[in-house]
């Protein structure tokens, strides 16, 4: 039997049904699996023509990546829930060819039966794009920068010289395209003889780049959504715990200093009731559009919940300098920022409103407060006790005695009491 003729069936639920004797009825070899382990081997050894793989798993998408690594060539026809929908279809032309809706009718039954022996218009051929490049590509592009980095690496390395992207611009030495933003163009840093093997290679990426950088797209815009909250635009409290915990992590390692700010605003509460809910979440946008203007693009702000913060500052390249004192450096900056809400006109409040609105905020710092992102929170949130208790409007930082130390010197803080009202 032709190896043209010889299908691959995979689902582990019911629904599939109509496909397998249809399938066998046109005279098609079928090799029907339920275990996912077991048809990855077959996947990997046998030839098929069709590849079908049907389940409800949650991770369906990411072994149908696994089964084009393995055969690139082959065909691959999924069946997905009506939920999934949109992200198989972002992946159709790239990571799979075709996709249908669980159950499968036998309508689609005949429509994949028809695909078996038709051209491939997605398939790559071997020769222009080898299986372990197709490999490379799928495991090292898996962001839109990251995309950017293999193409011109690979690039550069099949034709022997310098490469490097510029705005688009249709141009005869352009290499390669890539529709980001206003679009970038790969082109030669100087003349080179372009050899069968580049060639093939720019010619499969060429082929397949609009539905990868598709596909990356929609990862990236999903990616985006899980991480930020929806109301700021700042990061969310599980993304600034997880991301918190790596830092920390990374800063274990050598002698780099992470501080830690936790801040709210001063009796937010009456604001909400004052000028109603739309103008609290006024503030609470504009409040943290200030914040992301005075940090660095690495540093996180993140809103934790309701009208509190926590930024964390952290250096990049450490380690830093024998001189630097990163406490009192965050200190002053914090302390600026909680000047600068205080001066600020927020035209939502109206007239009576500008100028009144206050925050108050603690510090902790690695290693000296805590080493996890539990243990700085904790610190910080003490800190802000007091910044509270000593009459609110300042940014506390904890001493080595544990005394408060705040910005505004001329406050007295009053231990623990702190206002209920915060």
């Amino acid at each position: 039997m032709s190896d043209n003729n010889k299908v691959l069936l995979l689902s582990d639920r019911p629904g599939i049904e109509p496909l397998e004797p249809l399938l066998s009825a046109c005279k098609l070899t079928v090799r029907a699996f339920s275990d996912f382990s077991e048809a990855m081997d077959e996947i990997e050894t046998g030839a098929f023509a069709v590849i079908i793989i049907s389940s409800s798993r949650p991770d369906l998408a990411h072994l149908c990546r696994e089964a084009r690594k393995l055969k690139p060539d082959v065909k691959l026809v999924v069946v997905c829930d009506g939920q999934d929908e949109p992200d198989f279809r972002a992946m159709t032309g790239f990571a799979i060819d075709e996709y249908f809706i669980h159950p499968v009718s036998e309508q689609d039954a005949a429509t994949i039966i028809a695909r078996v022996n038709q051209p491939n218009p997605n398939q790559l051929p071997t020769t222009a794009l080898p299986v372990e490049e197709f490999a490379n590509l799928l495991t090292e592009a898996r962001t839109l920068p990251l995309l950017e980095q293999y193409l011109a690496r690979r690039t550069a390395l099949l034709t022997g010289t310098a490469v490097s992207w510029v705005p688009s611009r249709d141009a005869a030495d352009e290499l390669l395209q890539l529709d980001i933003n206003q679009g970038l163009s790969l082109q030669a840093d100087e003349p080179f003889e372009l050899n069968r093997e580049c060639e093939s290679f720019l010619a499969a990426m060429k082929a397949c780049l609009p539905a990868i950088v598709t596909s990356l797209k929609r990862c990236e815009t999903l990616h985006r959504l899980a991480i930020t909250d929806h109301l700021t635009g700042a990061f969310n409290r599980r993304y600034f715990y997880h991301a918190t915990e790596r830092i920390l992590k990374k800063a274990e390692t050598g002698d780099a200093r992470v501080t830690l700010l936790l801040f709210d605003i001063d009796n937010f509460k009456r604001y909400n009731d004052t000028f109603g809910h739309a103008t609290g979440d006024a503030i609470l946008r504009e409040v943290a559009e200030m914040m992301k203007k005075i940090t660095r693009s690495h540093d996180i702000v993140a809103r934790i919940g309701g009208d509190e913060f926590a930024v964390l500052f952290w250096d990049e390249n450490p380690p830093r300098t024998q001189d630097s004192t990163p406490p009192s450096q965050t200190h002053e900056l914090a302390s600026r920022f909680r000047s600068a809400i205080e001066g600020r006109e927020f035209t939502m409040l109206g007239t009576s409103g500008s100028g009144s609105l206050t925050i108050s905020g603690g510090l902790a710092t690695f290693p000296i407060h805590g080493r996890t992102c539990r243990d700085l929170l904790s610190q910080a949130d003490s800190a802000l006790r007091g910044a509270k208790s000593s009459g609110k409007n300042s940014i506390c930082l904890i001493g080595q005695n544990g005394e408060y130390i705040s910005d505004r010197p001329n406050q007295t803080p009053y231990g623990n009491q702190v206002e209920k009202n915060r």
